[in-house]
């Protein structure tokens, strides 16, 4: 029994080109996981940096008692970690609780880090861009007469 026919050996034998095509194939799913948790990362190091900058915040309008302190030093946490400046809104809040006087910074921050990434490609325009946003709250005691 003859087996090597032609119609058999163009069925198995030409399989030229099959490593490129599986390669193209898989290199579009591990590229566009990367860019993923690439995405990933840079939106938990916004909302780590938001935290960051209410935090300091309203502990530095606390330890100063001063509001317009605290709303300096909270700029200035964000500049340092590489926060935009328009895309940041910084507000405060004082309450009292009986004597002690809690003062409230919240941060909202608008993160797209896929445009900062490649904002040729999109055409600077905005893309998943997601509001993030960070409250932190200190108080002391006022021992007033």
């Amino acid at each position: 029994m003859n087996t090597n026919t032609p119609t058999q050996a163009n069925i198995t034998g030409d399989e030229r080109g099959q490593a490129m095509l599986e390669f193209a194939g898989s290199i579009i799913i591990f590229l566009m996981l990367y860019l993923f948790f690439i995405t990933i990362g840079l939106r938990i190091a916004d909302y780590t940096a938001v935290q960051k900058a209410a935090r300091d915040g309203s502990r530095q309008a606390v330890m100063t008692g001063d509001i317009s302190k605290g709303l300096e030093k909270a700029q200035q946490t964000a500049w340092m970690w590489k926060l935009e400046q328009s895309k940041i809104n910084i507000s405060f809040n004082s309450s009292n609780y009986g004597q002690r006087k809690f003062i409230t910074c919240e941060v909202k921050y608008r993160s797209s880090p896929f445009s900062s990434m490649f904002p040729t490609l999109v055409g600077g325009q905005p893309v998943d861009e997601k509001e993030l946003t960070g409250k932190s709250t200190f108080g002391w005691w006022d021992f007033g007469d």
